[in-house]
């Protein structure tokens, strides 16, 4: 565009349009909208930087996950980020993952009320739950044939959709070390989205660089035959089985072609222990 700027004077050449400045600008508006100021009943110390919204990962199906995140409580521009997904399949990661295990705000004992969590992973990364496939918690979609279509495949592509998508909404995060981490089912989702953005980062003239850096699981689901010998060791090796149970286990895990089945070995035990959190009693019925 010319422009002149006076009588006689020579053109000013105008440079064209910053796009990038646009963008940065919706983008941030975007942000700006996710915010949360304040919830209901929660803490009012430490002071905690929290978002929570939709991504669009397929516009033409009207697919969108839905995701909460908490920028790390302390230096959060030099903190790494963490993406959190629970497993199941059908877990969310904001009902169990954010409220109940690693996030800085819990749900109190009496449910009506927040608690801070001292433990929370937010005093060391910034924290990104996803709930992802859609049909889980809030995520959607507006095309039912997509659930004919769901598989480890189409969830790691939509977790992909999501991890970029978010990453253009909050692009000060684009350059921070990124791990994907998980538990349960998440010993499929999360291997499966990492080696999916490892794969794409070979081809940044297609896709966008993602700054992966590893991945965590924690009690993965990856396959039977070991997964449950290992939950039968675990439990020996606390205690929970005495070892003739162990031997007996270890004996039909050779034997038959259901390794589940071995559990009945530890059912007493089960009773009365939380194998999750062995060192705290059950505190509900076996019959509930």
């Amino acid at each position: 565009m010319d422009q002149k700027v006076g009588r006689g004077s020579s053109p000013l050449k105008l440079p064209p349009p910053s796009f990038s400045l646009c963008t940065r600008g919706v983008e941030i508006e975007s942000q700006e909208s996710d915010r949360i100021i304040n919830l209901p009943d929660q803490p009012s110390s430490p002071s905690l930087t929290q978002f929570s919204g939709y991504v669009t990962v397929n516009q033409a199906h009207g697919r969108a996950l839905f995701y909460w995140f908490f920028e790390a409580q302390f230096q959060p521009s030099t903190k790494p980020l963490i993406l959190w997904l629970n497993g199941g399949p059908g877990c969310s990661s904001i009902g169990y993952g954010a409220a109940v295990e690693l996030g800085p705000l819990t749900v109190n004992k009496n449910g009506v009320g927040l608690d801070f969590n001292n433990y929370s992973w937010n005093k060391e990364a910034n924290l990104l739950f996803v709930e992802s496939p859609f049909g889980v918690g809030f995520s959607y979609t507006n095309t039912s044939s997509d659930i004919t279509k769901l598989d480890d495949r189409f969830v790691a592509e939509d977790a992909y959709n999501f991890l970029v998508n978010w990453l253009k909404r909050f692009p000060q995060f684009k350059n921070h070390d990124i791990f994907i981490s998980g538990e349960s089912y998440a010993g499929h989702y999360v291997p499966q989205l990492a080696e999916f953005v490892y794969d794409r980062n070979k081809d940044t003239t297609k896709y966008p660089y993602i700054n992966l850096k590893g991945f965590i699981v924690g009690n993965p689901e990856t396959d039977d035959s070991y997964d449950y010998k290992g939950i039968i060791e675990y439990a020996w090796s606390h205690s929970v089985i005495p070892d003739q149970s162990l031997k007996n286990t270890t004996r039909l895990t050779s034997t038959i072609s259901m390794p589940q089945n071995v559990f009945g070995t530890v059912a007493h035990q089960q009773l009365v222990v939380e194998m999750y959190l062995i060192l705290r009693q059950k505190i509900w019925d076996s019959g509930g």
